[in-house]
């Protein structure tokens, strides 16, 4: 009895020490993995699944072409044929003209001028954008406008002796609102932006303004 009692505590530790073994095995192999563990990421670090997320908008550019163009009325004396008429009307390269572009689809004079072009000789251009919403203006609408001076142009009108009203503007609120429209608002999206047509028309008298010489 005396023998047998040593025996069964060594076998006792025995099988608690490979018990704890297996135990440790167990825990290398991933069998006793912690739920936080899985989710560990180094900090700021993005995911391949968040960067395929939808939604996601793209920054690359796209190549936005077209032509600007210009029509007239007709502000002579005589009763124009309708050939002429029909002249004026047609659309034709406006050359050289510069443009500016901003973001969004009204002139916001808060908003930074995005970009500047001009068209060619033959009114054509080709600008590159990334997708958005952009609102194209002339010169005449880059800044806050200032109510015009007619002085040198009544004194002009009075002195021709053909009659006539003096020039004046309608309104500043008149002014306000033109400046604020856009002459082209574009959507750019997936693809490339091809055929547009920037149109200005050329009326008798600036945009706000009344008077000038008599039209017979």
């Amino acid at each position: 009895m005396r023998i047998g009692k040593p025996q069964s505590i060594g076998a006792a530790l025995g099988l608690a020490g490979l018990l704890l073994i297996g135990l440790a095995a167990a825990g290398r192999a991933g069998i006793l993995k912690k739920g936080p563990a899985r989710h560990l990421r180094a900090s700021g670090s993005v995911s391949a699944e968040e960067n395929r997320r939808p939604g996601k908008k793209s920054s690359r550019t796209r190549v936005l072409s077209g032509r600007v163009v210009q029509t007239s009325s007709y502000c002579g004396g005589a009763n124009p044929s309708q050939e002429i008429l029909e002249e004026l009307r047609k659309q034709k390269p406006y050359p050289n003209k510069t443009l500016f572009v901003r973001a969004g689809t009204v002139n916001d004079l808060a908003k930074p001028i995005l970009q500047r072009f001009a068209s060619d000789a033959e009114g054509n251009f080709k600008i590159s954008l990334p997708p958005g919403d952009y609102c194209i203006v002339e010169e005449a609408k880059k800044d806050k406008p200032a109510a015009p001076d007619f002085s040198k142009e009544n004194e002009e009108l009075a002195k021709s002796g053909g009659g006539g009203e003096a020039y004046r503007l309608t309104s500043l609120e008149c002014l306000k609102q033109w400046s604020g429209t856009c002459d082209k608002t574009i959507k750019v999206e997936k693809r490339n932006v091809t055929g547009m047509v920037i149109e200005f028309h050329h009326g008798c008298n600036p945009p706000c303004v009344k008077g000038g010489p008599l039209r017979r």
